[in-house]
């Protein structure tokens, strides 16, 4: 099968069940199976799609209509400009969250700080990042 056709296949899976951004998610799925950009992809519709991968994709576009979300799938986020690894189990960080981040960052400068029970920690150690990086640039 081709990955044009298999793109096609998957825009309309998306739609049925309902899943916004249907082009975007079949976008990211695809590129996550193949490990090749959004743009490779785009431009290499005739690629011809082996069984085993073919296997790979139809499981992640059924594991993402299922609802679960693309960074479980994909095993990481990215947050505040940081890629993060997270896996199932695991909150997600919300984009609102990056606003929490920036007000602390902007009431600091902080030389101590407490991040206990707050998920996976990403809140603080982006923050520690932050500060941390921004000491080194001066």
């Amino acid at each position: 099968m081709k990955l044009g056709e298999i793109n096609k296949e998957a825009i309309e899976t998306f739609n049925k069940a309902d899943i916004p951004n249907s082009q975007l998610e079949t976008s990211l799925t695809l590129s996550l199976a193949l490990d090749k950009s959004k743009e490779y992809m785009l431009s290499h519709p005739e690629l011809e799609i082996d069984s085993t991968t073919l296997l790979k994709i139809k499981e992640l576009i059924s594991k993402r209509v299922s609802g679960v979300p693309y960074a479980y799938l994909s095993r990481e986020k990215e947050f505040f400009g940081i890629k993060f690894l997270v896996d199932y189990g695991v909150l997600i960080p919300r984009p609102e969250t990056e606003t929490l981040v920036e007000i602390v960052l902007m009431e600091g400068p902080f030389d101590k700080g407490l991040d206990l029970f707050c998920g996976i920690g990403i809140i603080g150690l982006t923050i520690l990042y932050k500060i941390v990086a921004s000491s080194l640039l001066g």
